[in-house]
């Protein structure tokens, strides 16, 4: 996977967040983040209810895709949380 160098930017609102390359010890955080987004939204493809990855299944593909040059996965944080 391509990496990136983390960056702090400043938003709109004077609130910091950091963009980083996803890591394996991510999977959980990701997974509730994808939770909630497929809960909240009546526009997604999947609901709640089909998304059944677990968060060794996220770790592992983060992992798959750590070695692929061609994938970029990255993160938002926000107070140290993913957001």
């Amino acid at each position: 996977m391509a990496e990136i160098n983390a960056k702090t930017v400043c938003l709109k609102a004077n609130e910091m967040v950091k963009i980083r390359s996803a890591r394996p010890e991510d999977a959980e955080s990701i997974l509730l983040l994808t939770q909630s987004v497929f809960q909240e939204s009546e526009f997604t493809l999947t609901t709640a209810e089909e998304f059944s990855l677990t968060i060794e299944g996220e770790a592992e593909w983060i992992k798959e895709n750590q070695s692929d040059p061609d994938k970029l996965l990255i993160v938002a944080e926000a107070d140290q949380q993913i957001v």
